[in-house]
């Protein structure tokens, strides 16, 4: 019978080690970085579409979709509980010289196609960056919004909240940040006046939940290119 017991004992140890190290390793599989040198996307992301190809240290959406073409597709984080965590999303994207008109969308929710409302990301807290040759005639508005479900539905929008400099010689190439501190949430195009702080996330967009929270980026057109991709626990310099 003791030996039966210390058995037991020496068996719920195991496992509750073997628990703790499962706990670590998912701990750990919430933050990444992902250059995109490779033929496939890292681990931690999933293209649940397909729509997406990858270049050397670059990805960028397939087809060849027209000015302010509405179909969208999204990049996403294979984790979905982001909401719960604290972290900071850095992701460079580059705007070609005189390129369609698109909305590039930054943020993190649900992230599937809203497709009652031109397939932007639904439940979603992102940036909405206009770029294109003409950009929708917006003069390059850069936009912080909630939305939810349906057209022109938002439990947050911050309108205008800056604007990028438009056709640059060599084209535009910016770095989006976005960083979790409690419920606190900072929006930021680094290098630029664009910042926005959100002091509680749980008003602005109260359908996030640790099932529906991805971090994920998209657009429509193939000519921007989005790079480096990194989340990082909120504490470290991201920039390192």
């Amino acid at each position: 019978m003791k030996a039966l017991k210390r058995r037991i004992v020496v068996i719920a140890i195991t496992l509750t080690a073997s628990l703790v190290s499962i706990d670590l390793v998912c701990a750990q599989s919430a933050y990444f970085v992902d250059r995109f040198m490779g033929a496939t996307l890292g681990n931690h992301l999933q293209d649940v579409n397909s729509e997406f190809l990858l270049g050397k240290g670059y990805v960028h959406r397939g087809g060849n979709e027209g000015p302010a073409s509405a179909n969208r597709h999204y990049i996403t984080t294979v984790r979905q509980d982001y909401i719960s965590r604290d972290w900071t999303y850095d992701i460079t994207f580059f705007s070609p010289i005189f390129a369609p008109d698109d909305i590039l969308f930054i943020g993190f929710g649900e992230a599937v196609q809203d497709d009652s409302y031109f397939n932007e990301p639904r439940n979603s807290l992102m940036f909405r960056i206009h770029q294109g040759q003409f950009a929708f005639f917006t003069n390059w508005r850069v936009d912080v919004a909630a939305h939810t479900v349906g057209p022109a539905i938002y439990t947050y929008f911050n309108e205008a909240v800056g604007f990028l400099p438009a056709n640059l010689p060599d084209g535009g190439l910016f770095t989006a940040r976005i960083r979790k501190s409690g419920k606190e949430v900072t929006f930021q195009i680094l290098d630029t006046p664009i910042l926005v702080i959100i002091p509680d996330v749980s008003i602005a967009a109260p359908f996030l939940s640790q099932s529906n929270s991805r971090i994920f980026f998209g657009n429509a057109s193939t000519e921007y290119l989005f790079s480096d991709m990194r989340v990082l626990p909120a504490s470290v310099d991201a920039a390192q």
